[in-house]
């Protein structure tokens, strides 16, 4: 079941915020297709959850039934991330 799967990820990627994020594509309730970047920080129930759309830049909330191909990426792909490199 797909929502199993995409709970489980977003579930991954709430114990690792500083690393990694859940991207997929969205489908919204008037059938209009997005591709999404997500920083998850609340799961709600085993439905849903709310998290900030690094491709927006705004705070949503997710159904995870309208979540399909969810992959984890990492953050440094979608954020301005600094080198941890001491010189």
């Amino acid at each position: 079941m797909n929502d199993t799967r995409n709970l489980h990820m977003v579930s991954v990627v709430l114990r690792n915020l500083d690393d990694l994020v859940a991207v997929f594509t969205y489908k919204s309730k008037d059938g209009a297709v997005t591709n999404r970047a997500v920083s998850p920080y609340k799961l709600i129930g085993q439905h849903s959850f709310m998290g900030l759309c690094l491709l927006r830049g705004e705070v949503r909330t997710f159904l995870l039934a309208s979540c399909e191909d969810m992959k984890i990426g990492l953050a440094c792909d979608f954020l301005a991330c600094q080198s941890h490199q001491i010189e």
